[in-house]
């Protein structure tokens, strides 16, 4: 089995649906942020309580490792929304 069989055979026993897959496999399983690590959780940029109808589209979500997830949110989320929603245009660019 290659790796990316691999990574998605442990996403579906880890009980993430098929769009959180797709969301994954979309940055090659790296953190939408800094493109080095390996994504391990999927952050909302415009969090539900200020975007209730719509806040789990694909749009709003990107994969993140555990280190930018935790200083997105050490420091404020509403202090990254510009930043993350790039990142979520451009799975590809890397984070200078």
């Amino acid at each position: 089995m290659d790796l990316i069989n691999t990574q998605i055979s442990m996403l579906e026993n880890s009980g993430w649906s098929d769009e959180d897959i797709s969301l994954f496999r979309l940055f090659g399983f790296k953190c939408g942020r800094c493109k080095r690590v390996k994504a391990v959780t999927i952050h909302e940029i415009i969090p539900k309580s200020k975007l209730p109808k719509s806040w789990n589209i694909p749009e709003n979500r990107i994969p993140l490792c555990n280190s930018c997830h935790r200083e997105i949110h050490d420091k404020g989320c509403k202090n990254f929304v510009s930043e993350l929603l790039k990142c979520r245009l451009n799975p590809t660019l890397t984070k200078k």
